[in-house]
């Protein structure tokens, strides 16, 4: 009996180039959670990849981080 590869090749399109290992949990009105699925479902992605791109953004911005 040979082994041969399951064939099996997952999401390719869900590998990242780093993988997150920190939670971010957030109380929040139902009605601001809402507002910003919408706002991420318009730019095309997810809610938690656009609240870590809007938190980053923002957070450079304050602390005055160029790239």
């Amino acid at each position: 009996m040979t082994d041969k590869p399951h064939g099996l090749t997952g999401k390719k399109n869900a590998k990242k180039d780093e993988t997150a290992e920190s939670w971010l949990q957030v109380r929040t009105l139902t009605s601001d959670k809402s507002l910003w699925v919408k706002a991420a479902q318009k730019s095309g992605g997810n809610l938690s990849g656009w609240v870590t791109k809007t938190l980053n953004d923002v957070a450079k911005k304050e602390l005055n981080i160029k790239e």
